[in-house]
């Protein structure tokens, strides 16, 4: 399919998250309609854009859909969207299990349409600079990763159903699953524990920690806390020769450490477009501001990989790995001992050590 001059997007959904991603459509110039089974006219009428009341009418208007849904609708809306030829941008995760991932990969393939996840988290500045740290070798050879992640609980009834989303650690935690992916390479076991009766309490906490074929360790922490906890993030690299560390919340934590004594920018950025600065709590996304925010990165990537018909950074096979990593930790954590990943063809299939 050769994109129109100005592209068609068709906006399945207008949750929080379709606030981040109709201002970056509009500023580059689509033409967006919105469809949501909650009627989405308040939405679309703050971006003045058209509702659309009947699915099947938005695969017949757009060449783009952007899949803005809960988690366990992503596969069913991408399935039509691929049916009716349009290119498909999905938010994370791709899918609630790995087979619907893999299938969803498999028919956009088949169907000669583009398909790209959502995982925003790496097109952040920090995170791009402290992978062009590793490669570089800046701070030696990588020996271990560590990942927080924390917000205000979100207050939508389906995130916290483990058959719609998830939980936390498919929600919001396969951000930093995906750059312990992203950063150390493939992952051979993962271990999960989290706070009882999360779903009940409606916050906690969960940490997962994991192993790379690369003899990385990884550690991840998500926290949904009470609702004027502030978003924020932060990330720790260790290397053999220094580290790569980042907090969101802290102002100029922003750093490299060398072996040789010293503190260094090495090019990772003190600001950004989504800061926790402009997040004062009860924030379960990030804020966009204006300069590089991520979500404009994202989305224009998305857009230059169709025009030029090139690579985009996030490829449907990181997608399905992500979603196969959280759930290997969602089975660890249900069984309580880790679980081994073998990388079989576009995925990983978990099996219990």
């Amino acid at each position: 399919m050769t994109l129109s001059a100005r592209p068609r997007v068709g906006v399945v959904g207008a949750g929080a998250i379709a606030h981040a991603h109709v201002p970056v459509w509009l500023a580059l110039g689509a033409e967006v309609r919105v469809y949501s089974r909650g009627g989405g006219h308040a939405f679309a009428k703050q971006y003045g854009i058209e509702v659309v009341t009947d699915a099947a009418d938005i695969f017949e208007f757009a060449e783009i859909v952007d899949i803005l849904t809960p988690t366990s609708t992503h596969a069913e809306i991408a399935f039509a969207a691929i049916a009716r030829g349009c290119h498909v941008v999905c938010e994370k995760p791709l899918a609630r299990t790995v087979a619907e991932a893999e299938a969803v990969v498999a028919a956009a393939e088949e169907r000669g349409v583009r398909l790209f996840p959502a995982h925003v988290v790496r097109y952040f500045p920090e995170y791009v600079a402290a992978r062009e740290a590793i490669r570089a070798k800046t701070v030696g050879d990588l020996v271990a990763c560590r990942f927080l992640r924390q917000s205000a609980a979100p207050t939508s009834d389906w995130f916290f159903s483990e058959q719609i989303s998830g939980g936390i650690i498919m929600d919001q935690m396969i951000h930093d699953l995906d750059q312990a992916l992203w950063l150390a390479g493939p992952a051979t076991s993962v271990y999960a524990r989290a706070t009882p009766d999360l779903a009940i309490r409606r916050m906690g906490v969960a940490h997962v920690s994991i192993r790379h074929e690369s003899g990385v360790l990884s550690h991840a922490q998500g926290l949904w806390g009470a609702s004027t906890l502030p978003f924020a993030y932060s990330c720790d690299l260790s290397g053999t020769a220094g580290v790569v560390r980042f907090d969101s919340a802290r102002t100029g934590a922003n750093r490299t450490t060398s072996g040789t004594g010293g503190d260094h920018s090495n090019g990772i950025p003190r600001s950004h477009g989504v800061q926790a600065a402009s997040n004062t709590g009860g924030d379960y996304l990030p804020v966009p501001t204006a300069g590089e925010n991520p979500f404009t990165l994202q989305i224009t990537d998305f857009l230059t990989s169709l025009q030029l018909d090139v690579p985009a950074r996030v490829t449907p096979d990181d997608g399905v790995r992500a979603v196969a990593l959280a759930v290997a930790a969602r089975e660890s954590l249900l069984a309580g001992q880790p679980v081994v990943l073998a990388v079989t063809g576009s995925g990983s299939v978990a099996d219990m050590v």
